[in-house]
């Protein structure tokens, strides 16, 4: 921009460069104040801002501006009983997902976006998790009980009275666990179990001499 000396001016500053954002004030030259702000993400504009030329100045002028980085935090939430996690950082720096466990869940990723690179701004990501343990139970006739169950098991018990069932199941969930029974005068198997029609499971129930088997 060249000026002669007391001529009125109104002059508009325009700085392009990729990645800053410029806002300005519209000043005329004789009243010897120019002001431009710049702003781009993940620093700060530091140092003093000139807003004014002097009177005795003259020749060609030359601003840099100075910039220091910002820094800031990523709070990761592993909802799996431990505490949170916190990585601070300089913007634009480098930075990795933790490697999470938790018995009895699979890792089922973030609920937002994990970010390779410390974003320029503070950012809150919470653990997203899968249920992959089967629920324990118990079943229970008269005195006996069983708590584990292999592929086919058969329960060797005869009786000649009617007896009492109880079920009981639990889940690391910490949800309710819905239990199904079916009683049956035969064995059944797997694809014949599809159609059938389980009842849920409210309270101990009793089975008679006609039913034999009681798929749980």
């Amino acid at each position: 921009m060249t000026v002669s000396e007391r001529i009125p001016f109104s002059g508009l500053l325009l700085p392009l460069q990729e990645g800053y954002t410029y806002s300005y004030d519209r000043r005329t030259i004789t009243d010897r104040f120019f002001l431009f702000r710049m702003t781009k993400p993940g620093v700060t504009l530091t140092g003093s801002p000139v807003t004014a030329i002097g009177d005795t100045e003259t020749g060609n002028k030359e601003y840099w501006a100075k910039w220091e980085i910002n820094q800031y935090t990523v709070t990761v939430k592993p909802e799996n009983g431990e505490a949170d996690i916190t990585i601070t950082q300089d913007y634009g720096i480098p930075i990795t997902a933790p490697t999470l466990t938790r018995e009895g869940y699979q890792f089922n990723g973030w609920d937002k976006a994990f970010p390779t690179t410390m974003p320029a701004e503070d950012l809150t990501i919470t653990a997203q998790w899968r249920d992959i343990a089967v629920p324990t139970g118990e079943i229970k006739i008269a005195e006996n009980d069983w708590k584990s169950f292999f592929n086919t098991i058969t329960f060797d018990l005869f009786f000649k009275d009617m007896q009492m069932v109880t079920v009981t199941a639990a889940d690391n969930s910490g949800e309710a666990v819905k239990i199904e029974y079916l009683l049956s005068d035969k064995a059944l198997t797997q694809s014949e179990l599809a159609g059938m029609t389980f009842t849920t499971y409210s309270a101990p129930f009793s089975i008679n001499a006609d039913n034999e088997y009681e798929p749980t």
